[in-house]
């Protein structure tokens, strides 16, 4: 599936442009950050449970 970079701003700039990656994303960073801080956190607590059930 390719993705479809037109809905970011279409002003000619390829990806290897810089400029192309200070423009606005159509995604909210803070939601972005939050759900990788809390799969960080389930996969460490998946490591624990993990270790636990190997040693017991």
């Amino acid at each position: 599936m390719s993705l479809n970079y037109t809905s970011i701003g279409d002003i000619g700039l390829t990806r290897d442009d810089p400029a192309f990656w200070s423009q606005p994303t159509p995604i909210d960073c803070p939601t972005v950050r939050v759900i990788g801080l809390f799969l960080c956190v389930a996969a460490l607590a998946g490591i624990v449970l993990n270790g636990s059930l190997i040693i017991s």
